[in-house]
């Protein structure tokens, strides 16, 4: 049996799992109990059928990377306090994948950045409160090839960067930045504007931190990494719109680092990647 066909009859036994605890859930256990009984086995079994699916993804779209999946890690963390794009007390983090593309070394995300907030009540004691300030996609990677000036990027300048701090409206797209070496700030970064751009209209605000060899992107989005269109209980594992938002979702993200390793000029994203998930063929997502 292939490695292909592995995954696709891992996924054809997760299918049978689901259709087993939805028999049961539909047996008559009504209301609270019903809840209770049946959701906790059905988390697990979504866990392990994500993880299958972005195991056919990478075998099906990048057989040749070498990639690690995690349903929550902690590295994330580290990489935003090296960014100095946000400050923050607590990270949460979860659906991370890292590996290396293109020789690229990358590392993806879903993350929460929180504030703690302290206040002393009138008996004398301290409560917390935990404030979301930051909630996205993480995406940072490091070339070999390219050495990046230090420099942030930023579509939501705040109006204490306005005026205090010396960052540049950009002539051509709708971002502003800061720099300590103009010209080589264009001479590499150039191609990842389009991206930006494409990010901020689809998504939301985009930050983007350079630094010698290292890029990372924060972006806030309207939908959960690789939780968009996850199928409910009663919804087949063998239908394929949860698997095709994961291709795009991963297809978009992972479209810069082509361009970074084969020194790619997208002038229009839009036209570039439609035209490329135009192709994905919706029978070929799945092949049972």
């Amino acid at each position: 049996m292939s490695e292909l066909e592995n995954l696709q009859q891992t996924i054809r036994d997760l299918e049978e799992e689901r259709k087993s605890i939805h028999e049961k859930a539909s047996s008559g256990i009504i209301g609270f109990i019903k809840t209770r009984v049946f959701s906790a086995p059905y988390l697990k079994l979504k866990k392990r059928y994500k993880r299958a699916l972005v195991d056919l993804y990478m075998h099906q779209y990048h057989p040749a990377c070498f990639y690690e999946f995690k349903l929550a890690s902690n590295d994330g963390s580290d990489i935003v306090r090296k960014s100095g794009l946000m400050s923050f007390d607590e990270c949460d983090e979860e659906d991370v994948i890292k590996g290396i593309m293109y020789d690229i070394p990358f590392y993806i995300s879903e993350i929460d950045l929180i504030d703690i907030h302290r206040s002393t009540d009138k008996d004398g004691m301290t409560k917390k409160k935990r404030v979301t300030k930051f909630s996205g996609i993480l995406f940072s990677f490091a070339t070999e090839e390219l050495i990046f000036p230090r420099s942030k990027i930023t579509t939501k300048q705040g109006a204490f960067s306005r005026f205090f701090t010396r960052y540049t409206n950009h002539e051509e797209y709708d971002i502003s930045y800061i720099t300590n070496d103009e010209i080589a700030f264009h001479e590499t970064l150039d191609r990842l504007f389009p991206f930006i751009e494409y990010l901020q209209k689809n998504q939301g605000s985009v930050m983007v931190s350079t630094d010698h060899k290292e890029i990372s992107i924060l972006f806030s989005s309207n939908m959960r990494f690789l939780d968009q269109d996850v199928p409910k209980l009663k919804e087949s594992f063998l239908e394929g719109s949860y698997y095709k938002s994961m291709v795009k979702q991963f297809n978009s993200l992972f479209f810069i680092l082509e361009s970074f390793a084969q020194e790619l000029n997208i002038l229009d994203m839009d036209e570039t990647l439609s035209h490329r998930l135009a192709s994905i063929d919706e029978s070929d997502l799945f092949r049972f």
